[in-house]
Parts: structure tokens; sequence; C-alpha cells
């Protein structure tokens, strides 16, 4: 029975869906793993020769050796891996047992004198051999204590080389003593640290070798001594050698114990040992370890390439240096990258079932239902029955039929007529006495199915955050009391029948993407179709969970797919393959939904980053800090990306929730000096999973003894200077000190320009500006590139200031660092980086220019019209590009203009101060005022537009002191000229 048992544990799973998936790991500098563990928040931490390796199934964050901290890695070559208690690891390199503080990021060394090469940790006691320095003990008082061989010394470990990396060095016994394995002897070293030697001539010969490979202590109180001429046993309280003569002869490779039976792994055999019954349970191929999670087992030997799973044999063609078990995952840390022998069932799988038209699910309710036989066509894209009628859209109009007379009733819209149903209609509901219209030009609308009279036309409403926030409807679905709606670009709406208010979801939510092609139900499920990815949504939970790659569904892209139910199966296809998705499994799989706090850094205003403690989750930031960066994960090696948490920061009655996605790091500004609460929550549930108090330390000039002096100095100024003389004083100053920063200011914005302007064949360049008489942000620069082509930018920051100088410099950061591509992809990457400084309501408006081949490609982000003088046609075109400024939305798309440029052609690039000056009226100089200056000087040079121009402001202004500043950029192309020069 037993000998069944164990053969069952060894090779019983041949069953399993067994997967061997590689794992990447991003900005990993190597792929030489030599050791793996995972912590309680389920974070992979993992040994490379190049560092120390933190995985929470999206980042990689890389631990390396430093020469001047004592408090980093003594070495970068991480040999074993182990948890030391919750907040700490254990980390053992090859000169030092190191102990990482996660919460403190600081790790604590105890040199060894030697690489290590077995390891053994009970409680709070580690013990290390090593490769040719003997023993090491870091007990729990953080005390090391070294064995090693001394030939004078008897009572000394009997050698202090351990070559061998294969096979349990330790055993600790239940007196407390710990047995050690050497190629010299059995070792017995007491709780005091005295030793005992056993050899074949102190044992009577009962010992079979002094080379000894393996020891295990069991629960019968027995030591299993693994040699490599068999095995002996010794009982510790009779103090009696005993050998199993079974096994005289053969090297025991490994003694293993799993399940209360320990397994003895000889060349060849598998053995079970119980109560000095030795039975053969398998086969063995010189494998020495035996490691096993629920449904898989695995076979293995340290630095050897091949490992044995469930019956089958894998090769790395690299060594296999760690496994580790997590869950229903091995995950095997090779020479050649990171595995996960994985036996979690894939809930989609590629499938070659023949569907039929009745399967589709757009057409399921259509054919359950009889009266379809009175419907001939089917060609429609949305369509509902009603007692008498079957509704259907087709070609973005509105019909029904009759189903007893088979006349159809088209209804096309009639704006005269209050009742009527929309334009461009593109899905339908009926919900009781309910028909829902979709449109994709006007939005949402209900009418009463008897009367056809219009309930109400849903739209957006500014002063009702819970209004209907699109107008472009793509689809329409209903479970139980709410109607879902998807839109074409605004994420997915759900509308409650008894609140009667939506409720959006978004990309934020968990959808893919916020453009969405289709909603279907399939038991109580919603399933939503979007441009990136298939979502769902269970009545149980409150966000969008994904079904993809990790779930066996491997799709290039989401187009064009058709969704049918077939055998209780979700099948998804495509032209190219077809997958089907237990819907079933689907409404059980579970996600690790516990976020972790991973790093709190505080960022000063030098933007240098500065690690703070979270020790007992207090944070104290200091007065230096103006920034705080929180860094979340959900660490999990499935789907980790799919997650999302909220989070609330600031005082205890501060209620504002914001919502992030996993890998979506936490970025708080610090404002004042109050003490504040983080408190960090999982989408999935209410439960709390993080709660930081940040406890901010005031510089010393707002402590309790400053602010006791500065009261004093207060009063003793009121009682020596008299308030008239005060007040006049304070004007003086402050006058002085706003006239030298405007100063100042003026000349930090003219700075930020180009200092010259490009030399370009055949064409003239002419700049201009005019300040105002507060600091604006104008803005105009130059970039040429290798290959000739040639960058113009001009630019406008919103407001005054320092805070526009602030954007204009960010600006101009952000142009030379930004990969130089086509004008409107390069406000794109610019805009991300301007909106991730997040400055306030600053922001910024640009026109890029980019000149190559003769031609002209312009791209705008809210800045005055580009005008175009065209000599061969007289005339000037005025391109104006809609866009957004910089800094308003992530990743906002800019359209792309391209001009012919040609011989007398020229290009007037302006800032808003020259149209919207004022004269002494108050009216505007004005856009077609402008255009109509250009126009008449056109033919000139670049120069002499500029001087056109400069004159028009000029007279109309006449006198006074423009308000915003007047920037202007000309290029003229002369090919009479062989350089023209501004």
């Amino acid at each position: 029975m037993l000998k069944f048992a164990v053969f069952h544990l060894l090779i019983g799973f041949l069953i399993a869906d067994e997967r061997l998936l590689k794992i990447s790991l991003p900005s990993v500098p190597t792929k030489n793993f030599l050791s793996i563990t995972s912590d309680s928040k389920n974070f992979l931490w993992i040994g490379t020769d190049q560092g120390l390796v933190r995985y929470d199934g999206i980042d990689s964050d890389i631990f390396r050796s430093n020469p001047f901290s004592s408090k980093s890695l003594s070495g970068n070559r991480v040999w074993f891996l182990d948890n030391y208690n919750e907040d700490t690891l254990v980390v053992v390199t090859d000169n030092a047992i190191h102990l990482y503080s996660k919460k403190n990021y600081e790790f604590e060394q105890f040199k060894i004198s030697s690489r290590p090469t077995n390891y053994f940790k009970n409680k709070y006691d580690i013990w290390i051999t090593t490769l040719s320095g003997g023993v090491y003990k870091l007990n729990s008082k953080k005390e090391v204590v070294h064995f090693k061989f001394e030939p004078l010394n008897p009572f000394s470990i009997s050698s202090s080389n351990f070559e061998s990396i294969n096979g349990n060095k330790f055993a600790l016994d239940h007196n407390n003593s710990m047995w050690l394995a050497t190629s010299s002897g059995l070792n017995k070293i007491n709780d005091d640290n005295t030793v005992r030697r056993y050899f074949k001539s102190n044992t009577n010969n009962l010992l079979l070798s002094e080379n000894i490979l393996s020891v295990h202590y069991d629960n019968n109180g027995k030591l299993l001594i693994g040699t490599d001429e068999g095995l002996n046993y010794y009982d510790i309280d009779k103090k009696i050698f005993n050998k199993v003569k079974k096994l005289e002869g053969k090297p025991i490779l490994g003694i293993k114990e799993q399940n209360d039976k320990i397994l003895i792994l000889t060349n060849s055999k598998i053995h079970s040992f119980l109560d000095g019954d030795l039975k053969d349970v398998g086969s063995n191929n010189n494998f020495a370890t035996s490691i096993q999670s629920d449904q898989t087992s695995v076979l293995w030997t340290k630095g050897k390439s091949e490992i044995n799973t469930n019956g089958k044999r894998t090769n790395f063609n690299n060594g296999v240096n760690d496994v580790f078990v997590n869950e229903n995952n091995v995950l095997l840390a090779t020479s050649n990258g990171l595995f996960n022998l994985t036996a979690k069932k894939q809930i989609s799988k590629r499938t070659s079932y023949k569907i039929s038209e009745q399967d589709n699910v757009s057409l399921i309710n259509f054919f359950n239902d009889k009266r379809h036989n009175q419907i001939k066509s089917y060609n429609f894209d949305s369509y509902a029955f009603s007692d008498q009628y079957f509704w259907f859209v087709s070609s973005n109009t509105l019909t029904r039929k009759n189903i007893q007379t088979g006349e159809n009733e088209n209804f096309n819209h009639n704006p005269r007529d209050p009742n009527t149903f929309p334009k461009s209609i593109t899905s339908i509901l009926i919900d009781g006495p309910v028909i829902w219209v979709g449109s994709n030009e006007t939005g949402l609308y209900s009418y009463d199915i008897e009367s056809l009279n219009m309930l109400e036309h849903y739209q957006f409403d500014i002063n009702d955050p819970n209004s209907l926030q699109t107008s472009l409807i793509t689809s329409l679905a209903v479970i139980d009391n709410k109607i879902y709606i998807g839109s074409g670009g605004d994420g997915l709406f759900t509308y409650s029948k008894s609140s009667k208010k939506f409720e959006r979801s978004d990309v934020n939510s968990g959808l893919s993407s916020d453009i969405i092609y289709k909603l279907f139900v399939l038991d109580d499920i919603l399933f939503v179709h979007t441009s990136q990815g298939l979502n769902y949504l269970t009545q149980k939970e409150n966000y969008f969970k994904s079904i993809d790659s990790d779930d066996g569904l491997s799709l290039n892209n989401y187009n064009n797919l058709k969704f049918s139910n077939f055998n209780n199966q979700l099948i998804i296809e495509n032209d190219d393959d077809q997958f089907s998705v237990d819907v079933n499994a689907l409404k059980k799989l579970e996600m690790k939904t516990m976020s972790v706090v991973k790093s709190v850094v505080g960022i000063d205003s030098k933007n240098n980053e500065h690690l703070l403690s979270f020790i007992n989750n207090k944070v104290d930031v200091p007065p230096f800090i103006t920034s705080i960066a929180v860094h979340v994960a959900f660490p999990s090696i499935y789907k980790a990306k799919q997650n999302l948490y909220s989070y609330s920061y600031g005082s205890k009655d501060e209620k504002e929730i914001i919502t992030k996605k996993a890998g979506e790091n936490i970025s708080i500004s610090k404002i004042g000096y109050t003490d504040k609460v983080l408190i960090i929550k999982s989408n999935a549930s209410d439960e709390i999973h993080a709660k930081i108090d940040f406890n901010y330390i005031p510089p010393w000039y707002f402590t309790w003894w400053a602010i006791a002096s500065y009261v004093i100095i207060t009063f003793s100024g009121i009682y020596l200077f008299t308030t008239i003389r005060a007040k006049r004083l304070q004007q003086r100053l402050e006058e002085s000190r706003k006239s030298e920063e405007l100063e100042e200011a003026r000349n930090l914005q003219l700075q930020l320009l180009a200092k010259k302007v490009p030399e370009m064949k055949n064409v003239e360049v002419e700049t201009y500006i005019r300040t105002a008489t507060e600091v604006g942000g104008d803005y105009y620069d130059f970039f040429e590139l290798d290959d000739g082509t040639l960058i113009a930018a001009c630019g406008d920051a919103t407001g005054h200031g320092a805070t526009s100088g602030m954007m204009v410099s960010i600006t101009k950061a952000g142009l030379k660092g930004i990969q130089k591509r086509s004008p409107n992809e390069m406000l794109t990457d610019l805009n991300n980086i301007v909106k991730s400084v997040e400055i306030g309501r600053i922001r910024m408006s640009l026109n890029l220019l980019e000149f190559k081949n003769g031609h002209v490609n312009i791209s705008s982000a809210a800045m005055p019209p580009v005008y175009h003088y065209s000599k061969r046609t007289d005339s000037v075109n005025e391109i104006e590009l809609v866009g957004t400024p910089l800094g308003s939305f992530y990743d906002e798309e800019f359209d792309r203009y391209q001009v012919d440029f040609e011989d007398g052609d020229a290009l007037v690039l302006m800032s808003d101060g020259l149209p919207e000056a004022p004269n002494h009226d108050g009216e505007m100089l004005d856009y077609p005022a402008v255009k109509k200056c250009i126009k008449d000087n056109g033919s000139k040079s670049a120069s002499g537009i500029k001087d056109s121009l400069v004159a028009l402001s000029d007279k109309w202004l006449d006198g006074i002191q423009n308000p915003d500043d007047i920037t202007l950029v000309i290029f003229k192309k002369n090919k009479t000229r062989e350089m023209a020069n501004a």
C-alpha cells in the first residue's frame, strides 16, 4: 500500500495540465539565476550572478553591491535566499550572510571567508558550509560562530572543505544538537558549540563510510546518515549505529521527507524508509532531491541540466540551480533564466469546432424565439422582439416588422418631431415597456414602446457627475436592473433603473480600452469586447478582468472577432484562430488582490530621491522633501497587471478616493507640515491593505521655539517703529523686490531662447520677441539634426511670471531629451513629459515645424495658426491645426500638416501677443489684419516681413506697452542666396 502511495506521489500526476513557461523579468542584467524564494507578501526574490532581484509580476527591482556602503550587498553573486521573518530576508553571497530589512532598505552584513556551498536555517539560527573556510553559524543574537578543522584539536570539526552542493549537510535533533555531514566523518555540534566526531574507527566499523553525503533526523529519534557506501541510521537516545543492508555499497545521493514519508535517493532507485523497513517505490536517474506541489512532483540535482517532473524529463541545456514551490507552480532558477512549471488549468484553449449561425451570441435570443421563422433576412446589426413586432437596426436605420403581416415600417429621423428616433442608430434594447436606442452621433434615448413617445434623451450635464458622458453609443446590454452602454471612446456606462444614475467604467476600472465594440451576456457574466482585449464582469465583483495569454487566449489583435456559445463554452474566432473559454471556470476564477507597499521614496527640490523607512507603518518625512512617491504592487506571477487599487491621502476627514492600476505608483505633493494618512485598498474589496502614517517634520524655522521667537520679534518691531514708517518702508522694499524679480525673470526668459538662428541653405530665418510688462512665457528654439533636418519650435506658456518660466524650462529640456521624430509624435512624447510633472494649471502651447527634403511638416498644440505665403499663387494659407495644450491629458495625439516650401515662399510663426494686442480703445488687432499684412509683404525678405509686422504692431499699440509677449519666427526661401543668415 505504501509503495503504491509513494509511486502515485511521484508519477501519478501525468493527467495534470502541466506547462513549462519561461518567465521574462524586465531589466534584469543576466540570465544566470542561482537561487529563488518567495516571501509572505508573494514577492519573488531571485539571486543571480549580477545581484539580487525582487519581482512582483510586473517590475523588477535590482539590488547590487556597493563597496562604499556597509548597508548594501557585499557581493553580487547570491547563492542562497530565505525568509528570516516577515520583514527580513536572508541573502548569502560569496563572502557574507546578509539580513535585508524590507522596511528600511538596508543589508546587515556578517562576513564569511569562503564561498558558501550549503545552507540550513532553524528558527533564527543560520548555518553555512563553505568551499574551504569551514562552517559558519549566525545565531539568534546575530553573533557569528566559526567552526573549522584544526589538526591539533580533536574537538574541532573533521573538515573545513565542503565541495559538495547536493545533499543535506545539517540535521538538528531533539537535543538541539546539530549533526554535520563532511567528507571526513560525521560531526555533532552541541548547543554549547563543542564538537564530537564519528569515524569508522570509533563506531566499530558500523559507520559504512566517512564520506557523508547527506543527513536527516526523523520524528522517531533516528538520524539517517547517507554515505557513499550506503545508509546508516543512528538512535540518538540509545546511541546505537545501524545500517541498511539492502543499500550497502550504494551511494545515497539524497534524503528527503515528503508527506510524512522519508525518501532515499540512490543512483538508480527511490526507496521509502520507515522504522528500518526499506521499500522500492520508483526509479531514479542520479537525482539528488525531490520537491512537490499539490499536483506536481520534481526530481532534480543542483547544477544538473535535467529534471524529472511527474515522470517526464526536461532538459534546460543549462544547470538548474534552485527549485521553489509556489502554490500550483514549481519555479526553477536556471543558468538560462527563470521557468515556471505550472499545473494551473487554463480557462481558454485553441479549438476547431464547427460553429453554426445559431450559436452566435448576437443571434441566440433570435433563434430561441419561435417567431424568428417569420424573419427571412439576418441582415441586421441589432434586434429585439416585442409582442407584435420584430425591431432591427440595419445601415444605422431602425425598422420594425409586423410579425403577422410581414410589413416593414422604417423610422427616419425627423428634426421637427420631438418624438422622432435619432440619426445613425447603432443598437436597440427592449426592456419591459421601454425601448432603448443608441446612436453614434447623439447618444442614448428611451421611448415608450406602445406610443413611441420619447421618454428621455440622456446627455452629458457638466453639473451632474452621474450623467451620461458620451454621445457615441456602440452597444447595449441588460442584466437584472442595470442597463450597460458601450461607447466608442469614453468607456462603459452602467445605468441603474432604481437610482436613475449613470456610473462610468474605463481603463482605470480594469477595461483594456475605452473603445468598446460589443457587449453581450452569458450566464450572468457581462462580456466587453474592446479594441485592445476582451473583458468580463461577474455579478460578485465590481471591477473588470480580462481574458488574455495568461489564460491561454493568444490573439494578435482584437478586431473583427466573432463570439459564439457552443457546448456551454464561449467560442472566440477571427480569420486565423478559434479559442474556447470555460465560462463556469471563469466565474470561479480568483486572482491575487492584496496590494503591498514596496517602498516610499522622498524627492527633494533638486529631484534627488531618498528612501524613507516605513517601520511599523509610520514614515518620517524630512523637511527638505518636496514630494513623495509610494511604490505599490500586487505580487503575483499570474495576471498581476489586471489588479486595481484605490487610495486616499490626507487628514482623517479627507475622503477623496483615487483609483490606479497595478504597476502605477502614488505621487504625492508635500503641502504644509501637518501629519497625513495614506490608506490603500484593493478595488475588489473594501478591505484596507495598507495604512501608513506620514509624520511631516517641520524645518527649524517652523518649530515652536522659532515661532515664539517670531512673536517676540514682531511685537518688538511694532514697539520700535511707527506704523506709518513701517508701511512706507515695506512699500519701498516690495517695489524694489518686484522690480528685481521681474528683471531676473525677464533675463531667464530670454536666456531660454535659442542663442542663434540656424544657418539654412537658401532659407533666411528671422526671429523677434518683445517682452510684456509682466514676464510671459513665449519661447522659440531650433534643433538641427545630423541628416540636415531642422526642427523649429515656437510656443507660449499660459500665465505669467515664474510658473510660466518653469513651464518653458520643462519644455526646452523635454525637447532636448526626446527622440527627434515627426512633429506630431514629438508633441505626444513632450505632452506626456509635461503632464507627468504636474505643475498645476499651467499649460504649454507649441508649434513644431520639421524642414526636411523640401517639405515642411507642421504640428500644433493649441497655438495660433501658421501662415504660409505662396509666391506662386501670391496668397496666404492660414494653417490652423486643432490640438490641446501640452500637459492636458496623457497620450494625446496631434495632427500633422505638410507644406511644399517653394522658392519665394514664407512661413510665419507667432504667439498670440500680436493678434491680441489692444489699442487705446481696447480693441484687438486680430488675425485677419495680421494675415493681410503677411500677404501684402510676403514677397519681401524674412527681415522685411518681420519689419512689416513690427510696424503693424507699433502703429496699432500707438505707445501702449504690450500686455503679452509678441514673438515672431519667420522663414523665407530664396534660392538665389547661397546662405541666408538672420
